[in-house]
């Protein structure tokens, strides 16, 4: 007859079959071999020799502290630290997806509570983030896009708690709905930010935006402003995203010299108005070093690298016509931005978003992005130069 297997951990099995505490001849191997790998940190070698020979009673007392062992080496910052990981915050946000800025961030993944406390750049996987859920202590391993869910996931439930909190307070009067009416971003006086788009297509990286003044955004037909939009919502226009150049067939690959290119140079979207989604643009010109510094810290394949070559060369050109010739209205006055935020049933940042004349957001910006210098044609320039930085061609609005 047949008989089917039980399968249970190797751990399991060596323990039950000691007859005492020091027969955990299996652990013992395998520890040794671990031991002895090529790129064990020096810290979880100690560790794993502690665990083996600490006195211990019985088999299953040794176990324990086998497994306790572990469980330590999973989450030791120095062990992180010897293996490669970045185990201290940042002062400031690294590149688009903050790299180890993040690091202290609480967020909620499978169900269960949990606390960044690495981040590492993985030339297979690019940047990954180390958790442990708050409980138990397990460490697991989370990409840019699983990240951005599970942060989300906690602002999510923080919300529903001040919402609650709230309703208890005001009773049935009023409405509950919470929101940071107040959260702006430095420079939304000249409309471009970096933005977490909601396409879960574009991996959950931060990418150039322009900010949808509430005017252009909720005015109907007749005139009138639209008041029926969520006021911690805010229009956003990603430029020249990435993630919207879907390939229909191999033969349409080989006409084009971008992938990645193929998709719509706009794409409007609706985010929410908080920090996890909303960062200040942090270029008045370009350099092409300087963008593959940035671009190094998202973690996308190189082909994307056009696009997001041309996402900045737009983001800069409509921040310094903004700059130059856009009147910047409650830049300093957040009272009045407030109110008329409160107004129009809006978000603050839409006020004081800059209105941009139809005459330039129709210009025609595939023809001018094709005219300007492919990323190629700089990596030739770059092997021909004496060394010095290579500065960007950007596009002036004025000469247009």
């Amino acid at each position: 007859p047949k008989i089917k297997p039980i399968k249970i951990p190797f751990y399991d099995w060596v323990a039950k079959s000691a007859p005492n505490s020091n027969s955990l001849r299996g652990l013992e191997l395998l520890f040794c071999y671990v031991y002895h790998m090529k790129g064990t940190p020096p810290m979880a070698k100690k560790i794993m020799a502690y665990c083996l020979q600490r006195h211990a009673e019985t088999a299953d007392q040794r176990l324990q502290f086998i497994l306790d062992g572990i469980r330590r080496i999973s989450y030791d910052p120095v062990v992180l630290n010897q293996d490669g990981w970045t185990t201290k915050k940042s002062e400031s946000a690294q590149g688009a997806l903050g790299g180890a800025f993040l690091i202290g961030r609480r967020i909620i993944w499978q169900r269960y509570e949990a606390l960044v406390i690495a981040f590492v750049r993985d030339e297979e996987f690019g940047c990954l983030w180390k958790a442990v859920w708050v409980e138990d202590l397990d460490t697991f391993d989370l990409e840019a896009d699983e990240l951005k869910d599970a942060m989300k996931k906690w602002d999510n439930k923080q919300a529903k708690l001040k919402r609650n909190q709230g309703s208890r307070s005001s009773g049935s009067s009023g409405s509950t709905r919470i929101f940071n009416k107040l959260f702006s971003v430095d420079g939304i006086e000249n409309g471009i930010i970096l933005a977490a788009p909601s396409n879960k297509a574009s991996r959950g990286v931060m990418w150039p935006a322009r900010v949808r003044h509430v005017v252009e955004t909720s005015m109907t037909a007749a005139g009138t402003v639209r008041r029926n939009a969520s006021k911690n919502l805010i229009q956003v226009v990603f430029l020249a995203p990435f993630w919207n150049g879907e390939v229909s067939s191999a033969s349409k690959v080989a006409e084009v010299k971008d992938q990645y290119s193929l998709g719509p140079l706009f794409e409007l979207d609706r985010i929410d108005a908080t920090a996890s989604n909303i960062q200040k643009y942090p270029f008045d010109s370009l350099s092409i070093e300087q963008l593959q510094s940035s671009f190094r810290f998202l973690g996308l394949p190189k082909a994307v690298f056009p696009r997001y070559l041309d996402s900045h060369r737009l983001a800069v050109a409509l921040k310094s016509y903004a700059k130059t010739h856009i009147p910047k209205v409650y830049s300093h006055d957040d009272e009045n931005a407030s109110a008329s935020a409160s107004l129009t049933e809006s978000h603050i940042l839409s006020v004081k978003a800059p209105i941009y004349p139809q005459v330039v957001l129709n210009l025609p910006y595939d023809f001018i992005l094709n005219k300007l210098p492919h990323p190629s044609e700089h990596a030739t320039a770059a092997s021909l130069s004496d060394g010095n930085s290579i500065c960007e061609a950007t596009i002036n609005i004025d000469y247009i």
